[in-house]
């Protein structure tokens, strides 16, 4: 079913990718964040990435709320494969600054366009790419915020995260920090 949709969705992206018109700029960014999805159901992620990227640069300065949404998921979830690329980089004793960077630079975009039922998970992912950046202090601030918005449950998921794709002593470090904050 899905390869199905994504043809679809590329039918879309043809159709309506010159189209000047904001209702057209909807249908299109709705296509590209399905399409996107499909890839990732798909486990392709290169595909995923590459179209979350593409509806991101697309639509950076929409004005529409509900595009501008799509945007923040977007670089969001285009960062969140790059952190897990990185890491896997790190696990193998690679360079990630590259990935690092960009997730970063994703992350902060999303922050700034995101609404507020999904600002909890962009920086949560913000302050985990900023703690395996080294930049601890401000990943400090940003992960404690986003449990202060997401509460428990995102606390269990960063949680989870951290025990994928494993970086030590990182994602010790930032386990033992995670269990000491206070949910409300």
């Amino acid at each position: 079913q899905y390869p199905e949709a994504i043809a679809l969705y590329q039918l879309i992206d043809a159709h309506f990718s010159k189209a000047s018109v904001p209702s057209a700029h909807k249908v299109l960014a709705t296509a590209l964040n399905n399409m996107a999805a499909s890839y990732g159901f798909m486990d392709q992620d290169a595909e995923e990435m590459r179209t979350n990227d593409q509806l991101a640069s697309q639509f950076d300065t929409s004005p529409e709320p509900e595009v501008r949404a799509m945007v923040a998921r977007a670089y969001s979830n285009a960062a969140d494969a790059r952190i897990v690329l990185a890491k896997q980089q790190l696990q193998k004793n690679g360079d990630a600054q590259t990935l690092l960077g960009q997730a970063l630079q994703g992350l902060q975009k999303a922050t700034t366009l995101c609404a507020p039922e999904f600002c909890a998970v962009a920086l949560s992912n913000l302050g985990y790419a900023q703690f395996l950046n080294g930049q601890v202090a401000q990943a400090h601030v940003n992960l404690r915020n986003a449990v202060a918005l997401g509460g428990n449950t995102l606390l269990q998921t960063l949680l989870r995260d951290t025990a994928q794709f494993r970086v030590e002593p990182a994602d010790t470090e930032l386990e033992s920090w995670l269990k000491t904050l206070d949910v409300k």
